[in-house]
């Protein structure tokens, strides 16, 4: 086997690799959310939603991506309430302020209210991404604000949110603790909260070792 051969097989299976550790932290993160959700009421995957009168956010100055370049790179889990016309899906989203865009996983919402799209991306690892479709018009809700954001669909993808720096620009300034991401609109306090705080500490310890 030539030299070239093996190093494209050594590539693979890190890749692989990767790819496992990665799906070993999303069912983590779901079995979280089983854990948290024992005793809370039941709340239902999709249902009608009424989005007019909601502010949508202003992306702020270039002076954020100038601040986050100076920064590490870090990723938080949270669920997170996904608007779609008049259709809502509550789901586990991955905050990544490394990721450009934002994704969304196929199958979570309809293709009817997306275009399609044929392009191809690579991941930080290198992998290629199959992106099939765009949403023009997602809504990040929370607290009676709506977050208006694009997103493009991709299928070969372990979380079924990724929410990058085109999200965190719109709530921006933001800091950070041990219970979640936090920001002010308007003066009024918005906090997308971590899934829980050990668990949250759990998947940061993971994520350094990938």
């Amino acid at each position: 086997m030539e030299i070239n051969e093996l190093k494209a097989q050594v590539r693979y299976l890190k890749t692989e690799v990767t790819n496992l550790k990665t799906a070993d932290l999303t069912i983590e993160a779901k079995l979280a959310l089983l854990e948290a959700q024992k005793d809370d009421p039941v709340i239902p995957q999709s249902f009608p939603v009424e989005i007019s009168g909601i502010p949508d956010t202003e992306i702020p100055t270039p002076q954020f991506l100038r601040t986050i370049s100076k920064i590490t790179f870090q990723k938080w889990y949270s669920i997170v309430t996904l608007v779609v016309e008049d259709t809502s899906v509550n789901a586990i989203a991955l905050i990544d302020s490394g990721a450009d865009v934002n994704y969304i996983k196929g199958g979570v919402i309809p293709t009817k209210y997306c275009e399609r799209k044929n392009e191809s991306l690579s991941s930080a690892n290198g992998e290629s991404l199959s992106i099939s479709y765009k949403l023009d018009k997602g809504y990040i809700k929370n607290d009676g604000y709506c977050f208006k954001n694009t997103f493009l669909i991709v299928d070969n993808i372990t979380n079924d949110i990724i929410l990058g720096t085109l999200f965190l620009t719109q709530i921006y300034l933001f800091y950070v603790n041990e219970t979640g991401v936090h920001t002010r609109i308007m003066g009024k306090p918005i906090s997308f909260n971590f899934l829980s705080v050990a668990k949250q500490e759990l998947i940061h310890c993971k994520l350094n070792r990938i």
